[in-house]
């Protein structure tokens, strides 16, 4: 398994002027491409001067295992790894990273349209011109300046050995119960050992706390009957004294 972490800290801030850390990935297995890449994008962000963390693999598996714990923003891709096509493997990427910006890489054009059906941000034909590379490159990094600081829109939960990302829209209430936490949306009723607070500090100001063991979604607040709240599913919470007035403010903002 080879796997390459270059770290070069120049100074790169967001258009509010908040500094902040690009990831970059490139799975390749063609080590010889992965080089030339690394010294284009090495030449391409020097220019730009952000700070950034590069990381290279060479096989599927090991970007698996470093996706997110590099915490990649833009990955380069190169779509047949070990002579398989990952065009159909894009989709589970996105589910592990859900704003992961990913550029597909080949040095076969006829993949430039089956590539597309994946979503991707842009794909590049290897030997990748160094011109239409900073013309991507440049949108992919004003892209991330632009989004980077702003609130996420799922969170990620722990659950049986895995990181499930869960879209803020789609959570109705979340209460922790018996050790666990139940994070209710739409369609599915999630269970994990992380605590409340831990998961309160991903969420946006969409939810509101409750009580001690319970936050909802302001969005699916159906009515409050004295110090009793009612969710969209039908679902009752004892609001306490502590958290009556944020409740009933949120609760006032929406009617």
């Amino acid at each position: 398994m080879f796997t390459l972490h270059i770290f070069l800290f120049i100074l790169y801030f967001n258009n509010k002027g908040v500094f902040f850390i690009i990831h970059i990935g490139i799975c390749d297995n063609d080590l010889l491409q992965t080089s030339i890449l690394s010294s284009h994008i090495h030449n391409l962000i020097g220019l730009n001067k952000p700070n950034y963390t590069l990381s290279t693999y060479s096989t599927w598996n090991a970007l698996i295992e470093g996706l997110d714990v590099h915490n990649i923003h833009l990955l380069f891709l190169n779509v047949v790894q070990d002579n398989i096509s990952c065009i159909s493997q894009v989709e589970n990427l996105y589910k592990l990273k859900p704003d992961l910006l990913i550029i597909l890489l080949s040095k076969d054009p006829s993949f430039a349209l089956k590539g597309y059906d994946a979503y991707p941000f842009h794909f590049l034909l290897q030997p990748v011109d160094i011109n239409q590379l900073k013309t991507v490159f440049m949108r992919a990094l004003s892209h991330i300046n632009k989004t980077k600081h702003t609130p996420a829109s799922y969170i990620k939960i722990k659950s049986n050995y895995s990181t499930i990302p869960i879209p803020m829209d789609s959570i109705l209430h979340m209460e922790h119960s018996n050790r666990r936490l139940l994070i209710t949306t739409y369609t599915t009723c999630y269970s994990t050992y992380m605590t409340l607070k831990s998961v309160e500090q991903q969420l946006n100001n969409q939810f509101v706390r409750i009580n001690y063991s319970s936050i909802v979604n302001r969005s699916h607040i159906a009515s409050i009957k004295s110090t009793t709240l009612y969710t969209s599913d039908s679902k009752s919470f004892q609001i306490s004294r502590k958290y009556k007035q944020s409740v009933m403010k949120s609760y006032l903002s929406l009617t």
